[in-house]
């Protein structure tokens, strides 16, 4: 994995074939500040399959993106060469007892379902590449470091280019 950070926007991803914009969004249903903001200026689809996607699982069971909790992702297409992944990496929006909203073992779930779908697409032929903002370090309360940690240890031994945009 070749991690760069570049200054723009996330919601204009540059590179070759599939882009996946990764965000972190939390469990309890609240699509409402941060970066999903700027995600809802690239599409509505992402807040629409997420509100489905939370008030549907608890009728229906699971969608095919699995039940709606904590370490899931759900992968949302949004142009042709766009995908904007909704990870469920956060709880308890604004924290608890001191304790920060992001949970990290459910980023690290949620970054193994990313990487499984890269290592899939790229064994049919596809180039494919990943994009987000620091994610999971400013609304959700984590460290970066930490974060890039996890980054780093998810997608060890993928060939895959992975943009961190900071917004200017």
């Amino acid at each position: 994995m070749k991690l760069t950070y570049v200054n723009g926007d996330a919601t204009k991803p540059v590179g070759k074939g599939k882009k996946l914009v990764l965000h972190i969004a939390n469990d309890e249903n609240l699509w409402n500040s941060g970066f999903v903001l700027a995600v809802n200026q690239l599409s509505p689809r992402p807040v629409d399959e997420y509100h489905r996607w939370y008030n549907e699982f608890p009728k229906y069971g699971p969608m095919e993106t699995g039940p709606f909790k904590l370490g899931q992702a759900q992968f949302i297409h949004v142009e042709q060469n766009i995908i904007v992944v909704n990870m469920i990496a956060q709880s308890t929006p604004g924290g608890y007892n001191g304790f920060p909203p992001i949970r990290y073992q459910s980023l690290e779930e949620c970054l193994m379902r990313v990487r499984e779908k890269v290592v899939a697409y790229q064994k049919r032929g596809g180039v494919v590449s990943l994009h987000g903002p620091r994610f999971g370090s400013e609304r959700a309360g984590g460290s970066w470091p930490e974060i890039e940690k996890i980054i780093n240890r998810v997608f060890k031994d993928v060939d895959v280019d992975f943009t961190i945009y900071d917004f200017k």
